[in-house]
């Protein structure tokens, strides 16, 4: 998955058993067990009698990869409103002043808004919840930014979504924290159709 997800291997390129194999040194079974899961989550598809390849997010509409995320994600946070540790709002904490010095340098962190979704998942203890935003729409997600330039404004925008969900989930308040969460996915969503349209850096 992390070749995938940082671009080693390409998208839309065609994929050999053997020669993966060898590159990642692992046995023919494990990698098609591997490729057999990367299936199911709808990143590789197999193209008969030759190989397969990394679906190109970036040659098909993924608006619905958003959609189900904003649906899905909208949920998560409105449950760990009032499942969330104050553990858990402690390490979230550090995430957001993490981002806010990226904003004012910045620089990008390669991760940190992974760390961020996936603390408010995970705090939920809700196992399908978790498996669908750090697995399935995350992973697809990240497959689909993979290669545009975070641009600086679009930094210091999300840093700020990201404090102020934190503030609704410290406040225990699930209706609050599920718009703020929403509004976020979207202003992503729009910023990265943006970068497709070659509107945006």
């Amino acid at each position: 998955m992390q070749a995938i997800a940082t671009g080693e291997l390409k998208r839309g390129v065609i994929l050999k058993e053997a020669r993966l194999a060898r590159q990642f040194g692992v046995g023919r079974g494990a990698l098609r067990e591997a490729v057999s899961r990367l299936e199911g989550l709808h990143v590789l598809e197999r193209e008969p009698n030759i190989g397969f390849r990394v679906i190109d997010y970036f040659s098909t509409d993924i608006t619905e990869v958003f959609v189900v995320r904003e649906a899905v994600e909208g949920m998560v946070c409105r449950v760990a409103a009032t499942t969330m540790t104050n553990a858990d709002l402690d390490h979230l904490a550090e995430i957001v002043r993490r981002g806010k010095e990226m904003a004012q340098h910045g620089k990008f962190t390669s991760g940190w808004d992974d760390d961020f979704h996936f603390i408010i998942a995970r705090a939920t203890g809700n196992r399908r919840l978790i498996r669908l935003v750090c697995d399935d729409v995350f992973f697809q997600l990240r497959l689909a930014r993979h290669g545009t330039v975070t641009h600086a404004s679009r930094l210091a925008a999300a840093a700020h979504e990201h404090e102020v969900i934190y503030q609704a989930l410290g406040a225990r308040d699930p209706a609050r924290a599920e718009e703020a969460m929403r509004r976020h996915i979207v202003n992503g969503r729009n910023y990265v159709e943006a970068v497709q349209r070659g509107k945006t850096r």
